[in-house]
């Protein structure tokens, strides 16, 4: 893996980027981007293996943060990993950002899960005039806002504005 990524990072994402726009008919305007930590069951930090915040509780065991960036369906595009001890939600924006300038593409919009639900991440994606949709879970929103989604009745796959 790491082979793969110091030499081979470049080709792998444009033979990736590639597949996906054939597949996609040429129409790659909306992606999704996770992060996960992955950690390592060693005892040493390195350059880029770091100790960090997990979910899983091993905040003893360094790690590295994983960006992935795929399009509609899944079909991967590009992903990007940083040292462990980097807060997730720092990561989105240059990984969006080198995307969307190496392939020259204007109009993007990025779909994220609710950790990336930052006050910064949400400036910068407006800074950067990004289309984006981030999602948030119900139970930390306002009860009036609680009440009206919960009232609409909308079956799986349907939406409102």
């Amino acid at each position: 893996m790491d082979k793969l990524y110091d030499t081979e990072k470049d080709q792998v994402q444009q033979i990736s980027y590639q597949h996906t726009l054939a597949v996609l008919n040429n129409d790659i305007s909306v992606v999704f981007y996770d992060v996960t930590p992955i950690y390592f069951e060693i005892d040493n930090e390195d350059e880029l293996r770091r100790t960090g915040l997990l979910k899983e509780g091993k905040h003893q065991n360094p790690q590295i943060v994983v960006d992935l960036l795929v399009g509609k369906n899944g079909y991967p595009l590009a992903y990007d990993i940083f040292e462990g001890n980097k807060y997730e939600g720092h990561t989105m924006l240059p990984l969006i950002d080198a995307f969307r300038e190496k392939y020259n593409l204007s109009q993007l919009v990025v779909v994220a899960d609710s950790r990336l639900l930052s006050n910064h991440n949400v400036l910068e994606l407006q800074e950067t005039n990004y289309e984006f949709i981030l999602g948030a879970r119900i139970k930390n929103e306002p009860q009036s806002n609680k009440e009206k989604k919960l009232s609409l009745n909308l079956n799986n796959g349907e939406s409102t504005i």
